[in-house]
C-alpha cells in the first residue's frame, strides 16, 4: 500500500506568532528611525542656533567698544526703547510661535508650546564711525557703497525689522499703518488659517543698522536727507545722512555749530522725543526685503533700492529681544547725589537692572524716562529711555551697563529649552508647559535664550 507523502509546513499559530514578532520588529525600527530623526533634528538645529548666537555676541561687543558716551568732544546719546507685543486677541492671548512638529498654532492650547508675550525692544547709540563703513548703494545705477570717510559719527540701531512682501515695491503705510501683505509684527486677526512670516514670532528677524552722518554727501549720492528723515527712515533704502553729527544750526547761522540732536528741535519738543522719533523706531519697525521681487523677467531691471533694504538684516529666527540697564537711580545716601555705584538689592547684593516693565523701576520722574504706553502717536513703543549727549561727568544719570537678553529659534520649531524653577515662583497665566519634578517646577520653553552685559562708556571724571 502506497502511503501519500506528507508536505511539513507551518501551522496558522506558528504564522501568527512569526507575523507578531515581525510587526514588533518593524515598529521598533520605526521608532528607533524617529528618535534618530528627532535627534538629528535637534543637533542640526541647535547648531544653526550656537552659530547665531555666536555671531550676535561677536558683533555686539565689536560696536559696543566703539560707542561714544556724553560729555567731552564725543557727545553721544542713547536710547533704549521697551515693547511688549501680545497680540489682538483677547480670548487667545499672545503672539504664535511653531511649534516642536514644526506646526503653526492657530489656537490656544494648555499642553502644547502655544502663544506668548513677545518683548520687541530697541537699542540706539552712537559709535565712532571712522572704523566703519556704509553698505548700501550710493545711488540707483550701482550696488557698489559710499566711501563716507569724512563721517565721524554713525547711529547704530538694534531692535526687530519688518518683513514687506518682495512685490510691494512701497511697503506699508507707516503714517497710517495700513498693513502690508507681510503685516506688522505681531498682527494677527485669527480670522485666516494661514499666518504670514510676520505673525510667527519664531520667524521675526533681528536687525542691525548703521546710519552715517556725513554733510559731504555729493547731490550725485544716494542718501537721506535730514529734513525728510522722519519720512523715510523707516523704509531702510539707505545708510548715510547728507549731515554731519556736529553741524552749522540751519535755523539760526550765527548760533555756530551744533551737535545733530539739537539742529531743528523747536524749544517746545522735549529732547527725548526729537531723538527717539528721529533715529529710533517709535512708529513702526525697520523695514527689510529678505527676497527680491518674483517674477522678473531677464528684461527686468533690480533695483539698488531693493538691495539696499537687505542690509540690515543681521540675525534670522529671534523673538524675544530685551534691552535692561543697570544704573545709579536710588539715592542710597540721601544726599540727593549718586553714590557712584549701580543699584543693588539688599537681600543679596544682586544687580537691579531696570526696564520699563521691571518691578524694580518706580521712578516716573527720572529725567530720561518717558512712558508712552497709550500714546497713539507710537505704537511701537511702551517706554523709552534717552540719556542726553551733554551729560556731564559727577551727576551723570546714563548707566553703566546694559543687559542684552534674545530667544534664538531653529527655522522649524523643533528646539525647546527646559527651564527649572522653584514651585513657589509665579509665572504669567500664557506660560507654556509646566509640571513638578521634586521640589522643582519644569517650564518649556521654544528656542534658546542668550544673555549679553555690555560697558557703558560713561562721561570721564
Amino acid at each position: 500500500m502506497i502511503r501519500p507523502h506528507l508536505l511539513s509546513a507551518f501551522t496558522l499559530i506558528e504564522l501568527m506568532v512569526a507575523m507578531v514578532i515581525a510587526s514588533v520588529m518593524i515598529f521598533l525600527i520605526q521608532v528607533m528611525f524617529v528618535n534618530t530623526s528627532d535627534v538629528i533634528r535637534q543637533g542640526t538645529g541647535i547648531s544653526a542656533i550656537i552659530g547665531n548666537a555666536r555671531a550676535v555676541d561677536a558683533q555686539l561687543h565689536k560696536d559696543a567698544a566703539l560707542m561714544m558716551g556724553p560729555g567731552g568732544t564725543e557727545e553721544g546719546f542713547l536710547v533704549i526703547i521697551n515693547r511688549k507685543i501680545e497680540g489682538e486677541d483677547n480670548e487667545i492671548p499672545g503672539i504664535p510661535f511653531l511649534d516642536s512638529r514644526g506646526n503653526e498654532n492657530l489656537e490656544y492650547r494648555g499642553d502644547q508650546v502655544s502663544r506668548h508675550t513677545v518683548r520687541s525692544d530697541q537699542l540706539v547709540f552712537v559709535v565712532n564711525a571712522s572704523r566703519l563703513k556704509p553698505i548700501c548703494p550710493q545711488n540707483a545705477d550701482t550696488f557698489a557703497s559710499y566711501d563716507s570717510s569724512s563721517a565721524t559719527h554713525a547711529r547704530l540701531f538694534y531692535g526687530h525689522v519688518r518683513r514687506i512682501h518682495p512685490d510691494d515695491p512701497n511697503g506699508p503705510d507707516v503714517e497710517s499703518d495700513e498693513l502690508s501683505e507681510s503685516g506688522e509684527l505681531g498682527a494677527d486677526s485669527k480670522s485666516s488659517s494661514e499666518l504670514n512670516l510676520n505673525q510667527v514670532a519664531t520667524n521675526w528677524i533681528l536687525g542691525r543698522q548703521a546710519l552715517f552722518f556725513d554733510g559731504a554727501v555729493g547731490d550725485d549720492v544716494q542718501h537721506q536727507d535730514y529734513d525728510d528723515i522722519l519720512d523715510n527712515l523707516y523704509e531702510g533704502k539707505n545708510d548715510t545722512v547728507n549731515i554731519n553729527y556736529r553741524s552749522v544750526s540751519p535755523i539760526e547761522e550765527n548760533m555756530g555749530e551744533k551737535y545733530l540732536t539739537e539742529i531743528l528741535r523747536e524749544p517746545s519738543e522735549p529732547y527725548w522725543e526729537y531723538v527717539a522719533k528721529r533715529f529710533a523706531f517709535p512708529k513702526s519697525h525697520l523695514w527689510v526685503r529678505p527676497e527680491l521681487p518674483m517674477g522678473l523677467n531677464p528684461e527686468d531691471s533690480i533695483l539698488s533700492s531693493d538691495i539696499a533694504q537687505q542690509h540690515a538684516i543681521f540675525a534670522a529666527n529671534v523673538s524675544d529681544f530685551i534691552v535692561e540697564f543697570a544704573a545709579d537711580i536710588i539715592d542710597d545716601n540721601g544726599d540727593g547725589e549718586p553714590d557712584g555705584d549701580v543699584d543693588r538689592n539688599e537681600d543679596d547684593n544682586s544687580i537691579i537692572w531696570y526696564s520699563h516693565f521691571s518691578e524694580a523701576f518706580n521712578f516716573p520722574d527720572y529725567s530720561p524716562y518717558e512712558d508712552v504706553t497709550d500714546d497713539n502717536d507710537y505704537p511701537n513703543a511702551d517706554g523709552v529711555f534717552v540719556w542726553h549727549h551733554t551729560d556731564a561727568a559727577g551727576n551723570s544719570l546714563w548707566p553703566s551697563l546694559i543687559r542684552i537678553r534674545y530667544r534664538i529659534h531653529d527655522p522649524t520649531g523643533q528646539v525647546i529649552s527646559n527651564i527649572r524653577e522653584t514651585i513657589d515662583q509665579e509665572y504669567p497665566d500664557d506660560y507654556p508647559i509646566r509640571y513638578l519634578q521634586g521640589e522643582k517646577m519644569r517650564v518649556e520653553m521654544p528656542g534658546r535664550w542668550f544673555e549679553q552685559i555690555i560697558q557703558v562708556k560713561r562721561p570721564s571724571t
